[in-house]
């Protein structure tokens, strides 16, 4: 009896052996597929924080002017339950928690689409559950100077908001921002 129960563990070994091989090789050559497709390598995305604001279901792009000057478009979502007026924006290459300078003040932005307004102090209101669409806001590096970029590269940076609660002027100037990573591709 002692006998039989060495032959079934060798049978079990040889099994595993033999098949085990094949099943790593056909995981390894799905990982490669994988890896080589680029499947897992997410290099797009936007990210808003805090979680109040979303990116709603346009992906930011990021555009070149004629002289490769980076251009981002992002769609901002407003789900914090109450209506905010956005006061002005900044586009960052890089991490940033503030910029001290590329801002867009809201009463210097132009592509308002039909139907919005700004409000006599130029600010722009978002209602909750409404979404807008920033244009075309110029990119700047940290020290100040336009982001140039070739098409095809990808602008990683940080899209930056300064706004107010809807009648809550008490607690100052409130800030959002969404880090962005996006391919550049040549704008009009």
């Amino acid at each position: 009896m002692k006998n039989l129960k060495g032959v079934k563990g060798q049978a079990a070994i040889e099994y595993l052996m033999m098949y085990g091989w094949a099943i790593f090789i056909i995981v390894l050559v799905i990982g490669i597929l994988v890896v080589i497709t680029g499947m897992l390598n997410n290099s797009e995305y936007c990210v808003f924080t805090p979680y109040d604001f979303g990116c709603g279901d346009i992906k930011p792009l990021a555009t070149t002017d004629a002289n490769n000057y980076v251009e981002l478009s992002i769609q901002m979502v407003n789900n914090k339950g109450v209506p905010i007026l956005v006061k002005r924006v900044a586009c960052i290459r890089g991490k940033a928690e503030n910029a001290k300078s590329g801002w867009m003040d809201m009463r210097d932005y132009d592509n308002m689409p039909s139907g919005k307004r700004k409000n006599p102090n130029g600010e722009l209101q978002i209602n909750p559950g409404e979404s807008f669409s920033f244009l075309r806001i110029p990119c700047y590096e940290m020290d100040g100077n336009r982001v140039i970029m070739s098409p095809g590269q990808t602008f990683t940076g940080t899209f930056l908001v300064e706004y107010n609660d809807y009648n809550d002027f008490e607690t100052g100037v409130r800030s959002a921002r969404a880090s962005v990573a996006t391919k550049v591709t040549q704008g009009n």
